[in-house]
């Protein structure tokens, strides 16, 4: 540290400035980086933890966000150069660590408690050290071990997700359900699709999504099925009066030939 550097001027200085007074580190891109937040990670809802961890050697300069309870970045986006200058407890380490050999031992040192990153996809997150592991960024340490634990990423969970939105988006597309009903309907955990359709309320199992939108497709109006339809109507009502719309296979759908019927004369009237 600069001997010529006061006390109280040393007090005055934020962490950032305080650490290059230690270290004069150069100015780099990464230094304005947002801190990623870990569930902002693209598709992170699809992505499940381990429960085991393993031990690895990683370039601090890969990790590229934090998990830390409700501290830091959890409502606000901060830049790296920010969350040094917030880091909690980080005047400890002014007081006590004044060299660069003092703060690379600290930074390397596990203690009572290990560096610990989640690794989601190609991304590293910190969860435990993050003192440690912000000073090893900044101090342009090139390797060090952490304890790794992974996020697998769950493909047909994802591609369960992307066939329920597909399905959903060609029914708003038409006019049967609206944006409030395609978000409540868009879930992620279910293997089937809960969903009103022009008013009608059904269960569809996942694999027969797109089996439903082809029975739709194909359907055909001409005077033989509108009387057959008249006719059944006057008999047992409306398809609003069936109570058993869950629907499980292929064969299922076939129950339903009059509903698509039904969706496309409604599709019909809303054109003129």
């Amino acid at each position: 540290m600069d001997e010529s550097l006061s006390k109280e001027a040393s007090e005055d200085l934020s962490n950032f400035e305080w650490l290059r007074r230690v270290y004069p580190f150069s100015d780099h891109d990464w230094h304005n980086e947002i801190v990623i937040r870990m569930y902002d990670l693209p598709n992170f809802e699809f992505y499940k933890k381990r429960s085991e961890y393993s031990r690895a050697t990683i370039n601090p300069k890969d990790i590229k966000g934090i998990e830390y309870a409700w501290a830091y970045n959890s409502y606000n986006q901060i830049t790296w150069k920010q969350l040094l200058n917030m880091l909690r407890r980080f005047d400890w380490v002014r007081r006590n660590k004044t060299t660069y050999k003092d703060l690379v031992d600290h930074a390397l040192n596990d203690y009572k408690e290990a560096r610990t990153v989640y690794k989601i996809g190609s991304e590293y997150i910190t969860t435990t050290g993050q003192h440690r592991l912000a000073l090893c960024k900044f101090l342009d340490i090139e390797e060090i071990e952490v304890d790794v634990i992974e996020y697998d990423f769950q493909q047909e969970k994802f591609n369960q997700h992307c066939l329920q939105k597909s399905f959903l988006a060609s029914l708003k597309d038409e006019g049967f359900i609206d944006e409030n009903e395609y978000a409540k309907a868009l879930t992620l955990d279910s293997h089937f699709l809960a969903v009103r359709i022009a008013g009608v309320f059904f269960m569809i199992e996942n694999h027969i999504l797109k089996a439903f939108w082809n029975h739709y497709q194909k359907s055909r109006i001409t005077w033989y099925t509108n009387l057959y339809d008249s006719i059944n109507s006057y008999l047992f009502g409306s398809i609003d009066n069936y109570t058993n719309n869950d629907l499980r296979k292929e064969d299922d759908i076939l129950r339903y030939k009059r509903f698509f019927r039904d969706l496309k004369r409604k599709k019909i009237r809303s054109k003129t």
